[in-house]
C-alpha cells in the first residue's frame, strides 16, 4: 500500500512538473510597445466563452489551406470584456492572418482589413491558455504605469513553430484613448 501511495504521489508531482514546463509557467512574458503591420483577418464570429474558439479558428484554418490559401498565422480578437460580459455573450473573432483576401469564401466567413498602427505588444512563447492569468496582467501593469486603460479589444496572434512550440503575440491597440483620471 505504502508503495502505491508513494507511486502515485511521485507520479502526479512529475504530472505536474511536466504540464508546468509544457504550458510555460515559467517563460518570460515580454512587453513593449511600437508599430505593427496592416493585417487582413478572414474570419468567423464566435459568440461564448472565450476558451471554446479554438474550434472556429480551426475551421477558418482548415477551409484556407483546402483553398491554398497561406494561413501560418492564426488569430482571436476578443471584442467583449468577461469581467463585465456575462460569458455565453462574449463577442469574438476567429481565423486566419492572410496575405490578401480571397475572392470567394463561405457566407459565415468574413475579412477585416486594420490598418498598420502602434500597439502594446505582448509576445509569450508558452499555452495561450496562459494568457489571461500571465500576459494580460503583464500588460494592464504596463498600462497602469503610462496611467491608460485598455479601452479596445485584444488580438491574439497565433504562430506553431513546430509540433512543441507555439508564440503567440498579443496585439493591444496603442495609444489608448482613455486616461486614468
Amino acid at each position: 500500500m505504502k508503495s502505491i501511495m508513494l507511486l502515485l504521489f511521485v507520479s502526479l508531482i512529475t504530472l505536474v512538473i511536466y504540464m508546468t514546463v509544457t504550458l510555460g509557467v515559467f517563460k518570460q512574458v515580454t512587453v513593449t510597445e511600437g508599430p505593427y503591420q496592416e493585417l487582413h483577418l478572414l474570419y468567423k464570429d464566435h459568440l461564448g466563452p472565450y476558451h471554446t474558439i479554438a474550434e472556429v479558428i480551426k475551421d477558418v484554418e482548415t477551409w484556407a489551406q483546402a483553398q491554398g490559401i497561406d494561413c501560418k498565422i492564426t488569430f482571436g480578437q476578443f471584442i467583449d470584456d468577461p469581467s463585465v460580459v456575462e460569458h455565453e455573450r462574449l463577442k469574438s473573432r476567429g481565423g486566419c492572418v492572410v496575405a490578401t483576401f480571397p475572392e470567394k469564401f463561405p457566407i459565415e466567413m468574413k475579412t477585416l482589413l486594420i490598418p498598420a498602427r502602434n500597439y502594446i505588444l505582448a509576445h509569450f512563447d508558452g499555452s495561450p491558455w496562459l494568457g489571461p492569468y500571465k500576459v494580460y496582467a503583464k500588460v494592464a501593469e504596463f498600462a497602469n504605469e503610462r496611467k491608460v486603460r485598455i479601452t479596445e479589444p485584444v488580438i491574439e496572434l497565433y504562430k506553431l513553430i513546430d509540433a512543441h512550440h507555439l508564440e503567440t503575440t498579443y496585439l493591444f491597440p496603442w495609444p489608448l484613448a482613455e486616461p486614468i483620471k
